[in-house]
């Protein structure tokens, strides 16, 4: 199916779903935007993404084919296809970008000046692509995923539900930001910080996982089950993000109990998550991008961080592992899956 076809398709599927809007403004004004998400486009959530972004934008009389243009590109976990998919975006001179991944999205943002909005990416001043989060300088801006000292409450609530752990990995990707760029250092070694920090609490080895393909999951999988005393944290970086599926795939496989960042992964069959809400962030960005084409500029508008967070249990997945979750928690889980 061609990229023209596809974008067609989404931007029916939305408009089938919202009626037309009753502010919307004139056809003359229609604007384009790029949508880059990491995920495949078939994934259910890559759909609760554009499905969440479409509604708000709309609640804010933006109406697909009328006055706003929404140009959708899908990398499935990809680094590869992200870079490509960020050029050619920026390619059509839309009127805005917007992302769940800045890393492939830097050098457009350095090179040109389209405005753009991330959802849910690490936190740039950290990395070093931004001084404030208050006053965004240039243009970028949108919602950051987390704080690192996160990883505190991902041990303490997988030691909860697994207390026989006493290795832990963090898995991320070494590459996930392209060394020939400024600044050159991704966000994993800041995951892994507050791990070494965090880990004589729990009485645990922290331990980085670099992995680069599926090979090399398999492989630090298959290590941290061995023994049965090994648990694992991710990382949020796109390639461990865009392939979720594949990593609580091997986690069940090695028997490895594992405290994920994001809902989606414990539906997948991953033991538990701790995280943010995907498309409520991608609604939140929904504002901003309302606002940028509404004649603000992004350095007006703070990045801010979730003040939210949910909780999700796969008690399946549990008694699978021979696990049983402590009732407080049950209780004070958002979800459970069954």
């Amino acid at each position: 199916m061609s990229l023209q076809r596809r974008d067609f398709i989404i931007g029916a599927a939305v408009a089938a779903v919202l009626p037309r809007g009753l502010h919307a403004q004139p056809r003359d004004r229609a604007r384009r935007v790029g949508v880059l998400l990491i995920f495949a486009e078939s994934d259910p959530e890559a759909q609760v993404r554009v499905r969440a972004l479409g509604q708000s934008l709309h609640e804010l009389g933006w109406s697909e084919g009328d006055n706003i243009k929404m140009e959708y590109r899908f990398a499935a976990g990809d680094f590869g296809r992200m870079r490509a998919f960020a050029k050619e975006l920026a390619e059509l001179k839309p009127d805005l970008m917007i992302t769940n991944a800045i890393q492939p999205i830097i050098p457009i943002w350095q090179q040109t000046h389209i405005p753009i909005v991330f959802a849910m990416a690490p936190d740039p001043v950290v990395v070093g692509l931004i001084q404030s989060l208050s006053h965004p300088d240039r243009t970028m801006t949108g919602f950051t995923s987390f704080e690192y000292a996160i990883v505190g409450k991902w041990l303490e609530l997988l030691k909860a539900i697994a207390p026989r752990v006493r290795r832990v990995g963090i898995m991320f990707n070494p590459d996930g930001w392209d060394r020939t760029l400024s600044p050159p250092r991704g966000d994993w070694e800041e995951w892994l910080h507050p791990l070494e920090a965090f880990a004589p609490s729990f009485a645990i080895e922290a331990t980085p996982v670099a992995v680069r393909n599926f090979a090399e999951m398999h492989e630090a999988l298959a290590d941290l089950g061995r023994g049965g005393d090994g648990g694992l944290l991710v990382a949020t970086d796109p390639s461990t993000v865009g392939n979720y599926r594949s990593i609580v795939d091997l986690a069940l496989q090695h028997r490895v109990p594992a405290c994920y960042p994001y809902r989606y992964f414990a539906v997948a069959g991953g033991l538990m998550s701790y995280g943010p809400n995907g498309a409520a962030m991608f609604r939140q960005a929904a504002a901003y991008v309302d606002r940028i084409l509404k004649g603000a500029h992004p350095s007006d508008l703070p990045i801010q961080r979730p003040n939210k967070f949910e909780f999700v249990v796969n008690l399946k997945t549990a008694r699978a592992f021979g696990l049983e979750v402590p009732r407080p928690l049950l209780v004070r889980a958002d979800e459970v899956i069954e």
